[in-house]
Parts: C-alpha cells; sequence; structure tokens
C-alpha cells in the first residue's frame, strides 16, 4: 500500500510539473502520434484524381508560391513567383491571368504580397505592401481598390464581410497579433493570440480559414494551436491544439526569441531594438533545424480532418491526417515509394496538393486511380502545367 501511494505521489508531481499549458475544457486535443506510420496511400487514401492545368501560352505558371481552392464557384486561384495571379475551372480549364492588370494604372496593381477569394465581393483580393487591396473578378475585371493605410505592415488577408477584412502581420513589427480593420470606418482592432515558439520555422501560406460562417486563424510558423476568430467580439479563442507527445517543442529549451515587439513603424529599415529582435528570432529557427526537431510546417483542418506537413530538422519530414470522427490518424515519414506532397487545402475529405507533371510518379499510385485517371497521367508532358491531385480519404 505504501509504494502505491508512492508512486501515485510521483505521478501527481510529474502531471502538475508537465510543460505543455492548462488548456480550456472546450479545446479539442489533437494527439499526433509520430511513430505509428501506416505502409502506403491505400491505409488511408480510397482513390486518386488528377486535374491536369490547361497549358498555354496565356496560362503558363511561373511556378507556385500559394494555390487556393473555392468550392463555391469551383474555381483554383494560383499565385507565382511573379506575383501574378492565374484562375482555373474545377476541370483544370483555363480562365484568366492577372498579367493583364499588372501596371501602374488607377485599376492595376504593381504589387502583390498576398491573394484571397472574397466571396461578399465576388472575386479576388490583392494586397500590396502599402495596406491597398485590389478586387478583381475571377477574370480580373476590376471591381474595387481601398487604400487602408495599415498601423503595420501586412503580409496576408481575407475578408470577413462586405467592408471588413482581417490581416496577419509580419512578426518583427509586434508579439502575437492579427487586425481587425473596417474598410468603411478606418477602425483597426488587435487581436492577441499565444503560443508562438518559432515565427521563422513555416511552410504556412495560408493563415486564415473561413468554414461557413465561422472564420478561423492559423499562426505562422510553430505554434500548436488553431484559433476561432469572434468578429462581433473581436478576440481570438483557441478551439484545438496538436498535442505532439514527446516531440513536442518547449520554449525552455530554445535560445533566442519567437517574435517581436510593437516598435512602431518608422521607415522600412529596422531600428537597433528590431535589428535585436530578428537576430533573436533567426538564432532560435536555426537552432531548431540544427537540433532535429520534428517541425509543423504546414496546417490546416475541417470539420473532419486535421493535416499537417512537417520536417525533421533539416531533413524530409512527411505528413500526418487526423480523423476527428473517428479519432485516427495516419502517418507517412521519410519518403517512401509513393507519398503526399505537401498539400495546400482539403475540400470534404479530398486533401488537395499541386505538383510538377515530372513528380507524378513519386506522389500517386496507379492502383488507386481509375482507368481515365491513368490515361491523363500517361498524357501529360514534363513541360506542361503543374498539376492538382485530389487524394479521396476513406471514410
Amino acid at each position: 500500500m505504501k509504494k502505491i501511494v508512492i508512486i501515485l505521489f510521483f505521478l501527481m508531481i510529474f502531471s502538475c510539473t508537465s510543460d505543455r499549458p492548462a488548456l480550456p475544457e472546450d479545446v479539442e486535443i489533437i494527439p499526433v502520434d509520430m511513430y505509428a506510420e501506416a505502409s502506403d496511400l491505400s491505409s488511408f487514401v480510397e482513390k486518386i484524381e488528377l486535374v491536369p492545368l490547361e497549358t498555354t501560352d496565356s496560362s503558363l505558371l511561373g511556378g507556385y508560391r500559394k494555390v487556393l481552392y473555392d468550392k463555391e464557384t469551383d474555381v483554383y486561384a494560383i499565385y507565382d513567383k511573379y506575383q501574378v495571379v492565374h484562375t482555373f475551372k474545377g476541370d483544370g480549364g483555363f480562365i484568366a491571368s492577372s498579367a493583364n492588370v499588372q501596371g501602374d494604372g488607377p485599376q492595376e496593381y504593381r504589387m502583390a504580397l498576398d491573394m484571397a477569394f472574397n466571396p461578399y465581393r465576388k472575386g479576388i483580393d490583392l494586397l500590396n505592401p502599402y495596406g491597398k487591396v485590389y478586387t478583381y473578378s475571377l477574370d480580373f475585371d476590376f471591381i474595387s481598390r481601398q487604400d487602408l493605410q495599415p498601423e503595420f505592415f501586412w503580409s496576408s488577408l481575407m475578408a470577413v464581410g462586405e467592408e471588413c477584412y482581417l490581416f496577419s502581420i509580419p512578426s518583427v513589427w509586434v508579439d502575437q497579433e492579427i487586425a481587425l480593420v473596417d474598410a468603411a470606418s478606418g477602425r483597426q482592432d488587435a487581436m492577441t493570440y499565444e503560443g508562438t515558439l518559432s515565427s521563422n520555422n513555416t511552410m504556412d501560406k495560408t493563415f486564415f480559414y473561413r468554414d461557413g460562417d465561422d472564420f478561423f486563424f492559423v499562426p505562422q510558423g510553430i505554434n500548436y494551436y488553431f484559433y476561432q476568430v469572434d468578429v462581433d467580439r473581436k478576440e481570438l479563442k483557441p478551439v484545438m491544439y496538436l498535442d505532439f507527445g514527446d516531440e513536442e517543442i518547449k520554449e525552455s529549451d530554445l535560445p533566442g526569441n519567437a517574435t517581436g515587439d510593437r516598435n512602431g513603424k518608422e521607415g522600412t529599415g529596422p531600428d537597433r531594438k528590431r535589428d535585436r529582435l530578428l537576430q533573436g528570432m533567426t538564432e532560435r529557427a536555426q537552432y531548431i533545424r540544427d537540433h532535429g526537431y520534428i517541425i509543423p510546417l504546414i496546417k490546416f483542418f475541417n470539420r473532419r480532418y486535421v493535416y499537417i506537413h512537417f520536417a525533421d530538422g533539416l531533413r524530409y519530414g512527411g505528413n500526418y491526417v487526423y480523423d476527428r470522427e473517428r479519432r485516427c490518424g495516419y502517418l507517412q515519414k521519410g519518403i517512401p515509394p509513393k507519398s503526399l506532397p505537401p498539400c495546400f487545402g482539403i475540400d470534404g475529405r479530398t486533401l488537395l496538393a499541386i505538383v510538377d507533371p515530372y513528380r507524378l510518379d513519386q506522389t500517386v499510385s496507379r492502383d488507386l486511380m481509375s482507368a481515365e485517371e491513368i490515361r491523363k497521367l500517361e498524357n501529360l508532358d514534363d513541360e506542361d502545367n503543374p498539376v492538382i491531385i485530389k487524394y479521396y480519404l476513406k471514410e
């Protein structure tokens, strides 16, 4: 009996001194098992379909920095390395390119940091470095331009109303916050969050998500929280936590700093304080890479699934898919013969990825493809536009 009491005593100590933060009861914990590896794609993927993007002189892509899919219009938007946006129909047919509206005219944009579908204005928003939002139709007819005069520089956006936007702020300017902006009045409200361990270790290209009338924010870099955005109350509420168990990175183990501070925005060059913060952020990011930590690079979710693309230090990592309904996860590590590439979104139970044609043999399995899909595969040339891959997850 005495031994049992001693064991219980130590268990209580360990549980109280755990590094994992105390979470509100309504936060959903997603267990991320880095050891239970799936054997191949067929263990969690039911079928694979391809959407070759039409290749013409007008539609030829200059790489792909960000890809979005809008289910309501059944349209893909692809932002390339030249800050040009191309739109394609759901079947891959080319719609238009923003190259024709890239310029110095009153209805043209010169630079774009980010793009997002705008369901309220039935078009696509492009954010320039100085807080101007240009909205174009899906075939790039001009709709509107708004000059929002940011307090700090913004890096990404999402419309949450006819005249209301969310913006993310580069971490060097603030600690951890996003901006809610009323374009009609010019009012800007800061919404703060917590949990960022590093801002620089990331591949995330989309930080804001919409699910019906609900809006969500996934912080850049290493942050194990997903947040719901309450536009009316102007606050962020943690709704999900990624539990990496023993592979979770601890703040107490890291040098440097994760984010910056509210220094103000004078000019474009860093002052001494901001320069020190930048050095600390760079030091921490490099330390994490050098020491082989599991780094969640891309994170998103819907009502059924959570998806994570991760790296293992400086080496290739893999993908983790968690089924929230069945409460089970699927892991792929390393480079198996057929593996998921980094995905950019999910539609229902369909994971979406984009790859160049020459990489398809590494990322699809013919055993999971119909004869029609195999014909698509065999008719592609390496010089063609990239291909959208649709991975249908098993029910």
